[in-house]
């Protein structure tokens, strides 16, 4: 499995790696401790990692929550999950990964031997990938639409726009699609992520953000190996991509695939 986490505070990227140590307390695997976490039907959730908020790497914090889990239901009806985290001992599911005839129609699927049961709990650790570089036309292409490039002048924009075309030529022996500025055309780039930025509003009907599309944030990627026990279900091009909210907590996972 690669995980990578994005810290906008230090506009950086980590590896999460499971097994390593950590004096932070960040976890991968386990079954889910958090109330809430019990479908009404359907198989449990699965829990890839627990991440400790008080750790400066991760670049989030939640107000009252020390503990940031990241589920996703495999198999669901949709490729997409929403849950809030209400606490460190809570989550509230506002999605419905499953139905009682979306289970009746695909019963063997779920009994199928090779289905995900969950991970064995282990130590996770943090560490640093790469910091972003917005004046690298490589890392605005690659992590542009994630960290932006707020932190350039207009002269600045013109002069970046220009070098990150003749990398992308030179690159790739083509050319990119035409866009008036650079900011466009880093909100759009998809390097790293497989379908572009999900750029969802909240998923919370009570948050002041459910409103807003664009609101949430990128903070976690994982992408399957070949040998992990959940590499079927997420697919060798597919992606699970986590959406935090930093006003309620609410996070929103997205399976995308190439």
């Amino acid at each position: 499995m690669i995980a990578h986490l994005f810290n906008r505070v230090e506009a950086a990227v980590y590896f999460v790696t499971p097994g390593k140590r950590s004096k932070w307390g960040h976890t991968f695997g386990g079954l889910p401790s958090h109330r809430g976490t019990v479908l009404p039907v359907g198989p449990p959730l699965h829990l890839f990692f627990t991440l400790n908020l008080t750790d400066p790497r991760v670049g989030l914090r939640l107000p009252r929550r020390k503990w940031l889990p990241f589920f996703y239901p495999f198999r669901n009806i949709h490729g997409e999950f929403a849950y809030r985290v209400v606490s460190d001992g809570r989550v509230e599911v506002l999605s419905k990964p499953y139905s009682a005839a979306y289970l009746a129609d695909e019963s063997e699927w779920f009994h199928w031997p090779g289905f995900p049961r969950g991970c064995r709990r282990r130590s996770a650790g943090l560490e640093k990938k790469q910091d972003y570089d917005v004046h690298d036309p490589e890392d605005v292409y690659w992590l542009g639409c994630i960290f932006g490039v707020a932190a350039l002048s207009a002269s600045e924009k013109e002069a970046a726009k220009e070098r990150l075309e003749n990398w992308y030529r030179e690159s790739f022996e083509s050319e990119m699609n035409s866009f008036d500025s650079l900011d466009e055309l880093a909100a759009e780039s998809s390097g790293f992520l497989v379908q572009g930025l999900p750029r969802s509003k909240c998923p919370n009907r009570k948050c002041r953000n459910h409103k807003r599309p664009g609101s949430m944030e990128v903070v976690l990627t994982i992408i399957a190996d070949e040998g992990d026990s959940f590499a079927a279900e997420i697919g060798d091009t597919g992606q699970l991509i986590y959406e935090v909210c930093r006003i309620c907590g609410s996070v929103f996972v997205h399976n995308q695939c190439t």
